[in-house]
């Protein structure tokens, strides 16, 4: 909290004026930053210079910009010392997908996919994000969150080539 209030340039009785404690500030940054992937991913579907497959590729892996200087390789810690959190997060991976189904719907249609089962999908892509999340195999290996989950995108989708 020092820190926070030091990088914030205020007193961090100021801070606990808007949030009552770390666990609830936890939880709004939490919110926040999906709230910030859900705007991207909109953001990249509605991008026409993209083609629908490189549109399903980049929401796939949609993080927003400032994220990036946040050390994701670590959330698995969060299981154990805020498991209400974790689980919000898990929440928040297993919602909002209508909009890639859409974008994968019509790379399909365009004819750049070949028809897979969107449950299965899904449940591919939450199941390794889980693994990425729930343990420090990234931290070990060193490879950055973002790094990871471009290349897991790059893998799905060249996988759908038609």
């Amino acid at each position: 909290m020092d820190d926070l209030a030091n990088e914030l340039s205020m007193s961090k009785k100021t801070i606990y004026r808007v949030f009552p404690d770390k666990a609830s500030m936890l939880m709004e940054l939490i919110d926040f930053v999906f709230d910030r992937i859900r705007i991207e991913k909109q953001r990249i579907s509605e991008d026409t210079s993209l083609s629908s497959d490189e549109r399903f590729r980049r929401i796939l892996s949609a993080l927003p910009e400032h994220i990036s200087e946040v050390d994701l390789t670590r959330i698995y810690q969060l299981k154990d010392r805020y498991p209400e959190h974790y689980k919000r997060i898990e929440e928040h991976l297993e919602s909002g997908w209508e909009l890639t189904f859409e974008v994968m719907r019509q790379a399909v249609k365009d004819g750049h996919f070949r028809p897979v089962n969107e449950n299965l999908l899904k449940m591919i892509y939450e199941s390794t994000l889980e693994r990425f999340l729930s343990s420090d195999e990234l931290q070990k290996r060193e490879l950055p969150y973002k790094e990871a989950l471009e290349e897991v995108s790059g893998i799905l989708v060249d996988g759908m080539r038609a």
